[in-house]
C-alpha cells in the first residue's frame, strides 16, 4: 500500500472516530446533516432521546409530523430539516417532540400556520425565520425558551401568545414581524433580548402590571397595556387558565426533578390538599379529567 493510499485511510479513520465520538443529538440539533436512512418522506437518525428528523422530502401543503417513527418517539426536528420548504402551509407536531432545530423552518415561504405539540420546550435560533406568509402560531405550554431570531422576518404575523414556562425571549425573536399587533407576556418571562420585537411599529404588549414585560416596554418606548392579574386555579399549573393533560405532565416533571417549581406552582399543584405534591395529586387531577370522582376544588379559583 503506498503512502498517499495510507494516509487517505487513516484520515478517514480519524473523522469515523470523531464522528462516532460525537453525540448524536447534538449533531442534528445544532448543525445541518445530510445523512440518514429514509422512512416515508423523513430521512432520519436514532438517538438516545428517540428519533430524530433529518430532512423532509414531501411536497404535502398540510403536514402532520408523527409522534413516531418505526416504533421509535419522534422528539426533535434537525437543523435546516424544513429549509425552503416552499410547498408547506400548515404544520403540527406530534406530541414527543421537545426539540426544535435551528433554522429547522427557515424561508418556509408559504407556511402560514404552526401548532406545536405539548412538549416542545425550545425552538432554536432562526427556527421560523423568514416565514413570511405565517399568520398564526400556536406555541405550547411546554416551550421555556425562544432562541434568537426564532420568527425574524415573519412579516404576515399578527399576534402572539407567549406561554406562561417561557422565561426567556431571545435576541430578535419577533425582528422585523411588521404586521405585528399585539404579543401577551406572561410573569414568567424574566428576559427579553437585544431587538426583540425591533422593527414592529404596530406592536402594543400586554403584561402584567410590576412584571419584566412592563419594564421592557417603557424602557423601549413600545406601547402597552396593563391586564388584570389572573384568578388562580387549582392544579392549573401551567397558567393557561385550564387544567389539562398538561398540568399532569408539568407535576410528573417536578416529581421526576426534571423541572422544580416555586412555593406558587407547589401550591396549585397539591390536588389532595396534603400540603405536600406527591403521585397521589397526579392521579386525583387524572380522575377529575376523566370525570371520575375527585377532589371538587380541582379546577376551581383559589380564593
Amino acid at each position: 500500500m503506498s503512502k498517499k493510499i495510507l494516509s487517505v485511510v487513516l484520515a478517514l479513520c480519524l473523522v469515523s472516530t470523531i464522528f462516532a465520538a460525537l453525540p448524536l443529538t447534538a449533531v442534528a440539533i445544532d448543525t445541518e446533516i445530510d445523512w440518514g436512512p429514509k422512512a416515508g418522506d423523513f430521512t432520519y437518525i436514532v438517538t438516545d432521546d428517540g428519533v430524530t428528523l433529518v430532512k423532509y422530502f414531501g411536497s404535502e401543503p398540510s403536514l402532520n409530523i408523527p409522534s413516531t417513527l418505526l416504533g421509535h418517539k419522534v422528539t426533535a426536528i434537525a437543523s435546516y430539516a424544513f429549509k425552503d420548504c416552499t410547498t408547506l402551509t400548515d404544520v403540527t407536531f406530534g406530541n414527543n417532540i421537545t426539540k426544535i432545530g435551528s433554522f429547522a423552518f427557515i424561508d418556509c415561504t408559504n407556511l402560514t400556520s404552526v401548532k406545536f405539540g405539548e412538549n416542545v420546550d425550545v425552538i432554536g435560533f432562526f427556527a421560523f425565520s423568514g416565514c413570511t406568509s405565517l399568520t398564526s402560531v400556536t406555541i405550547s405550554n411546554s416551550v421555556t425558551d425562544i432562541g434568537d431570531f426564532a420568527f425574524q422576518n415573519c412579516y404576515s404575523l399578527i399576534s402572539i401568545k407567549i406561554p406562561s414556562n417561557v422565561t426567556t425571549i431571545g435576541n430578535s425573536a419577533f425582528y422585523n414581524c411588521e404586521s405585528l399587533t399585539s404579543v401577551i407576556i406572561p410573569n414568567s418571562v424574566t428576559g427579553i433580548g437585544y431587538k426583540a420585537f425591533n422593527n414592529c411599529p404596530n406592536l402594543t404588549i400586554y403584561c402584567y402590571s410590576g412584571s419584566y414585560a412592563e419594564r421592557y416596554a417603557i424602557k423601549n418606548e413600545i406601547p402597552y397595556v396593563v391586564l388584570p392579574d389572573p384568578t388562580p386555579i387549582l392544579d392549573d399549573v401551567d397558567g393557561d387558565g385550564v387544567v389539562t393533560i398538561a398540568d399532569v405532565t408539568a407535576i410528573q416533571k417536578h416529581l421526576a426533578q426534571i423541572v422544580n417549581f416555586d412555593e406558587a406552582k407547589l401550591l396549585l399543584a397539591d390536588a389532595d390538599g396534603n400540603g405536600k405534591v406527591e403521585i397521589s395529586d397526579v392521579s386525583e387531577i387524572q380522575k377529575f379529567l376523566a370525570s371520575l370522582p375527585a377532589n371538587g376544588n380541582i379546577g376551581q379559583p383559589i380564593a
